[in-house]
């Protein structure tokens, strides 16, 4: 009875101070955003001490704050003393109002009317960095094909540290993941393989997690990673991997690779920096000899990049695999154009200036020179259809057409341009049989392969 009563007295509802709530609140945004937010607030307090200004910003009225702001979006600089980029600013202020947000200081230094000054001071600015070339974003570029192609013949799963970097490769591409986003913390037990109604192997994520695109709602990446039939397999290379880890000592994913490898032994049960981790990529495309040094976001890069530029797949469907929210966010990858597209786009420009300029004809000097187009058999045969035969003019027996004074259309057709067919587009044999071909009293350009001309005879 004693124990049921002691049970009884245990309160269901615990109490909670305004710290521990404040807490929750601050906790409930990423870690980067809340190390961004955090290095936001460092800047603007060392320029309010540097300008011996009060730090606790946080209780200044809002006409002192939008005055303080005011000069601080113009000059605020690195700590080498250089502008920030357009984007950086951004952050910044951002930044300091996610502070006043978590502080409940009821400030809104973006939206709120009461600091319309130093917002238009801000706008003004940013405009500013821009004509200073400050306005460029850093986009992380997709990897190259032939990189790529480089990366994958690098990897040799009977290594420990190459297959760890496989397995590595392969998750971000085919899951689109971000960088460093909650890498560190996945666990082996956040993975796990099944079959499709056509039997076929995949590994898909079996547990959600809380990203920066989906705080509060369930996270909608749903991607696969199905089994192949060759070498380069990733549910062969993932199995291989987990089958080498110590589960029982080590629930993360991504452990040290032992230093001593043997049969039994590859990885040391303990958990890989995050730091490691964040630098893995930079660190594989040096030891594989890759044109440029990737960071691990260009592997997301290069997962839209590709499902976007192959041309089978919609924008809806790529972003239910990187977890993207909209498709706006998603051109900032699609947009890119890669290497071999702008080569091909040069040497397309370099081909066109190359060819060789269009010959031009000869004419009778009292018509000049310009140039004309090819007429195709066809239409020089509706040309000379349309001629007046009464008016046609005499071609001497030399060229082998009749010289009767009044010739017939068939006669006309057939000769004339069997015989100029046969002329071969010479400037000095053009303007010979120039005069051989017109009489002397409808002085006309030689009608070989043209189009679009107006022939007006002055009948005397």
């Amino acid at each position: 009875m004693a124990g049921a009563a002691e049970v009884a007295t245990e309160k269901r509802f615990p109490s909670l101070n305004n710290e521990e709530i404040k807490k929750i609140l601050i906790e409930k945004d990423s870690k980067n955003t809340r190390r961004s937010t955090d290095s936001s607030v460092r800047t603007f307090k060392s320029y309010l001490r540097e300008k011996n200004l009060p730090e606790d910003f946080e209780n200044l009225p809002n006409n002192e704050l939008d005055s303080i702001l005011f000069r601080f979006y113009p000059e605020a600089r690195t700590e080498n003393g250089e502008l920030y980029k357009k984007s950086s600013l951004f952050s910044l202020r951002h930044g300091i109002n996610r502070h006043l947000s978590n502080f409940d200081s009821g400030k809104d230094i973006v939206h709120d009317t009461d600091f319309k000054d130093s917002n238009k001071v801000f706008l003004a600015t940013t405009k500013d960095l821009k004509r200073q070339g400050k306005g460029g974003i850093n986009h992380y570029p997709p990897i190259e094909l032939s990189d790529l192609n480089k990366l994958y013949e690098y990897f040799d799963v009977n290594n420990n540290v190459q297959l760890q970097e496989k397995v590595f490769v392969d998750l971000m591409l085919y899951f689109g993941r971000r960088g460093r986003e909650n890498i560190h913390e996945l666990k082996i037990t956040d993975f796990a393989a099944t079959t499709d109604a056509d039997g076929r192997v995949y590994i898909y994520m079996s547990s959600d997690e809380l990203t920066k695109n989906h705080q509060q709602d369930e996270n909608t990446a749903d991607g696969r990673m199905y089994a192949s039939d060759d070498d380069l397999c990733p549910v062969r290379s993932f199995r291989l991997y987990t089958s080498h880890l110590r589960g029982n000592k080590c629930d993360r994913l991504f452990q040290r690779p032992s230093t001593k490898m043997n049969s039994v032994k590859w990885y040391d049960s303990i958990p890989m920096g995050h730091n490691t981790i964040g630098n893995l990529m930079p660190t594989i495309s040096g030891k594989a000899g890759l044109s440029v040094r990737y960071t691990n976001h260009s592997l997301r890069a290069t997962s839209v990049h590709v499902l976007d530029n192959i041309g089978k797949f919609a924008s809806r469907h790529i972003m239910t695999v990187t977890g993207h929210k909209s498709e706006a966010s998603l051109k900032t990858y699609t947009g890119y154009t890669g290497d071999e597209i702008k080569k091909n786009m040069s040497d397309t420009i370099s081909d066109t200036l190359r060819k060789p300029p269009t010959k031009k004809l000869c004419v009778r000097e009292d018509f000049g020179d310009f140039e004309l187009k090819p007429l195709s058999n066809s239409q020089f045969q509706d040309l000379l259809n349309d001629l007046d035969i009464d008016i046609a003019p005499k071609v001497d027996e030399k060229n082998n057409i009749s010289t009767t004074d009044h010739y017939n259309k068939e006669n006309i057709n057939s000769s004339c341009v069997q015989n100029l067919q046969s002329v071969n587009i010479d400037n000095e044999s053009i303007c010979n049989r120039t005069v051989n071909y017109m009489d002397q009293r409808f002085p006309m350009p030689v009608l070989n392969n043209c189009s679009n001309v107006t022939i007006n005879f002055n009948l005397k």
